[in-house]
């Protein structure tokens, strides 16, 4: 069932946590960002200290890539074999690594300067990168099949600030999390080949969530879930959206979970959200129709921050900030 715009926002004015005005910590050498998996592999961003390999089964750590020239690494996306490596820290600077061996990326040609601020993302598909820019400018660059970037940089300006991206696996377009103005938060949805909007989205139960941090887990992510429906984290729940009209996403539900989400992934079936307030908790939803997730487990977590998850076949790898990484079934 679709809520009514009216009813929508009543239901995610209600909602704990809403339009909260944080100061949301700075992330340490060492702590973890973001966590993708691929495969067998996990990858978590660990800011000064570089890229953690992680067995997505066991949580071992396997080995890690120091950033490039005294530099971070503070987001990371997967795409088309590649690793998308983003610096977030100003100036910042997007690197690209090979997956041809999953426990030893290695990084190839130059990296590139980009506009940051905090807060920013990466993500990429169909070769396109694109960098969120926070409250700087939101880049789109283009990659071969061999992980060089090409020479030429498109940008866009959608408001206050881009804390967040995500890149559809076809690489048409982009699903921008979008500071308007003032108390506005939403979905910005862009054309990547001509770097244009084409449609927006307020989602009025969003903003400085609980359990966000500095400089890559501003907590508004999205995640894709079948080619037709977003799910997006935010301060009142699961915002649940349909983007089969790039000009006209239309928002569908909103689901309160009993923690207030800071990331959100999906694959097949199972959908899950991890957040820290008002308890550390993981979220493990049953998506088999993503129009109306239903929630399957709830789980209290020992790490005091979890700040991104990322599924496998049968698994849950967990950033925790503070505390590394962690896996659960």
């Amino acid at each position: 069932m679709r809520y009514s715009p009216l009813i929508a926002a009543l239901v995610l004015l209600a909602s704990p946590g809403c339009k909260d005005r944080l100061e949301l910590p700075v992330t340490a050498a060492g702590e973890t960002n973001n966590v993708i998996a691929v495969g067998g592999t996990a990858y978590a961003s660990l800011g000064a200290l570089g890229l953690g390999i992680f067995d997505s089964d066991t949580g071992e750590q396997l080995g890690t890539v120091a950033p490039r020239d005294g530099g971070s690494i503070d987001d990371v996306a997967a795409a088309d074999g590649l690793l998308f490596l983003l610096d977030a820290q100003s100036p910042g600077q997007l690197s690209v690594a090979s997956l041809a061996d999953p426990v030893a990326p290695v990084f190839i040609g130059d990296a590139l300067d980009v506009p940051v601020a905090p807060f920013t993302g990466v993500s990429a598909g169909g070769g396109r990168v694109v960098v969120s820019g926070g409250t700087s400018l939101l880049t789109v660059h283009t990659y071969s099949a061999d992980g060089t970037l090409g020479a030429d940089t498109q940008s866009i300006d959608l408001g206050t600030g881009q804390p967040d991206v995500l890149v559809a696996a076809d690489g048409a377009h982009a699903y921008v999390s979008t500071h308007f103005e003032g108390d506005d938060f939403g979905l910005t949805v862009i054309a990547l080949d001509a770097v244009a909007v084409t449609g927006t989205l307020l989602v009025d139960c969003a903003g400085f969530t609980p359990g966000g941090a500095h400089p890559a887990n501003f907590p508004i992510e999205a995640a894709l879930a079948g080619d037709d429906t977003l799910l997006m984290a935010v301060g009142g729940g699961l915002v649940v959206i349909d983007v089969r009209d790039p000009a006209a996403p239309g928002l569908i539900r909103l689901m309160p979970v009993d923690v207030h989400p800071v990331n959100v992934d999906a694959l097949g079936s199972r959908a899950a959200i991890v957040g820290s307030a008002p308890s550390p908790r993981l979220v493990i939803l049953d998506i088999t129709d993503p129009t109306t997730p239903s929630v399957v487990e709830n789980r209290a977590l020992s790490g005091p921050r979890p700040t991104s998850v990322a599924l496998t076949a049968d698994a849950f790898v967990i950033a925790q900030h503070t505390s590394g990484v962690a896996v659960q079934r």
